[in-house]
């Protein structure tokens, strides 16, 4: 997922956020700027989510979570 906002420096950045992988985190900053990105950036944790099979609520599951806010080079 990611999302358009207002960077540090005060031009548009995109925050780009994970679940699992922050290699997911880095495929989807590199669609989003094929030229190239910097981290301005980037935060990691968990959360604890249903574990959801069918229509059956299993019980809760951690989930490791990443999030970064690039800028994407000149050219992107």
């Amino acid at each position: 997922m990611s999302t358009t906002i207002k960077g540090p420096d005060g031009t548009a950045h995109q925050s780009v956020s994970c679940r699992g992988k922050v290699q997911r985190c880095w495929e989807k900053a590199a669609e989003l700027c094929p030229s190239g990105y910097e981290v301005s950036d980037g935060s990691s944790g968990v959360r604890v989510v249903p574990a959801i099979q069918g229509s059956y609520i299993k019980g809760p599951i951690v989930v490791q979570t990443y999030d970064m806010l690039i800028k994407c080079k000149a050219g992107s």
